[in-house]
């Protein structure tokens, strides 16, 4: 019996130091990205807003016009390729900070920041692929719309079905939502006035009528 109470009495510390080591565990801070459910609080929550916020006014600074100064004073004293490089990283440690905190990848799993990254990674390699697609494709539009054009066909006087007006107004249109109007031409007697009312009846197409003298480059 006594040898039984002693070995009581000498394992209740040994005991005593588990419990403890238990609780501390249970109390332990969770958040190290490895599966813990720690959240920034409300107060880190709005100290990561206000951070954000002068990030952003400092990138306004910094390309915005000065009452009084015709050019960006900011952006012109440190150059185009600083001014560029210095708002790419602000607008990176904003993309960083909103995903690691907001979006909470700091801590959940790893395994979602690797789908994340592996996904923002592909969208920017598309998004390279086609900027250089498009600078590969090289081109004037003014060229392709010349040599695609149709030649204007002057017609000769009387050659209106109507004949040449002599007076009174006139009136033009267009037809529905095509890029067509309902006169082709108008026929009228040199020195006559004349008024011509256009219409535009079209709900989605802004047209425009302009007079000009034959003959002229804005034929």
């Amino acid at each position: 019996m006594a040898a039984s109470h002693e070995t009581q009495h000498g394992s209740a510390p040994h005991g005593g130091a588990v419990a403890a080591a238990h609780a501390g565990d249970t109390h332990a801070p969770a958040g190290d990205g490895h599966g813990g459910t720690h959240h920034p609080s409300t107060r880190q929550y709005i100290f990561i807003a206000v951070l954000l916020f002068l990030i952003t006014i400092v990138e306004f600074v910094i390309i915005m016009d000065f009452p009084g100064e015709s050019e960006k004073v900011i952006a012109d004293a440190l150059g185009s390729v600083t001014t560029t490089v210095l708002l790419f990283v602000l607008s990176g440690i904003k993309f960083a900070i909103v995903i690691l905190f907001y979006m909470h990848l700091k801590f959940d799993h790893p395994l979602f920041l690797r789908v994340f990254l592996a996904g923002l990674v592909l969208a920017l390699m598309v998004g390279l692929a086609l900027i250089g697609l498009f600078t590969a494709i090289v081109g004037e539009s003014r060229d392709y719309a010349e040599a695609r054009a149709v030649p204007f066909e002057h017609h000769a006087e009387g050659d209106h079905a109507g004949g040449a007006v002599t007076g009174g107004p006139l009136s033009i249109d267009v037809l529905g939502d095509a890029l067509t109007f309902t006169e082709e031409s108008f026929d009228v007697n040199a020195g006559d006035a004349v008024t011509l009312n256009f219409v535009n009846s079209s709900a989605t197409n802004q047209h425009n009528w302009v007079l000009v003298r034959d003959g002229t480059k804005d034929v």
